[in-house]
């Protein structure tokens, strides 16, 4: 009888146990759903910004530069944002380190400069030399809503998206 009681108890306590690691993914994989899709949100709304229109005339004044260092400290989902022109030149960023580079091969740039939005997996980003996600966005003319004129792209350090859940408790 006690031995019955005993193999009852643990399978209700495994069964309580499976319950609740599996609730606690689920909440991890919500909160990592959120944090994304308000990234990209954020992205695809900056997209549209005046001042970004600037990766037309390769920001001469380096205005577009400095919205973007702002909105990227403003908002601690990026690490980095870059403008890229439609040849896939990076013209504005939110680091003076990546004006000039090309990115034109990039996925990211080929994506968004087709009209659609770009979200990498997780992987080493040779950018910011760490794990990070890529999310890219179409820059579209004011006038003419159909016609891109560049992409803006947003690095995400996963790092920082690690340390963050690791503060979630699990049980």
């Amino acid at each position: 009888m006690a031995l019955l009681a005993f193999h009852t108890a643990r399978s209700t306590l495994r069964a309580e146990i499976d319950h609740q690691l599996l609730a606690a993914a689920r909440a991890e994989l919500a909160t990592v759903e959120r944090f994304v899709g308000d990234a990209e949100t954020a992205l695809s709304t900056w997209s549209n910004l005046h001042i970004i229109q600037d990766v037309l005339n390769d920001d001469p004044d380096g205005e577009a530069s400095r919205e973007l260092a702002r909105l990227a400290h403003q908002a601690s989902s990026f690490t980095e944002l870059l403008a890229v022109n439609a040849a896939g030149k990076v013209v504005a960023a939110t680091r003076g380190d990546y004006i000039g580079l090309e990115l034109g091969d990039s996925i990211a740039h080929r994506q968004a400069l087709g009209g659609r939005g770009y979200r990498s997996p997780v992987e080493h980003s040779a950018l910011i030399d760490q794990d990070a996600m890529t999310l890219a966005a179409p820059i579209r003319a004011n006038q003419a809503r159909d016609q891109v004129l560049g992409t803006l792209v947003g690095i995400i350090d996963w790092h920082e998206v690690s340390a963050t859940l690791d503060e979630l408790t699990v049980l």
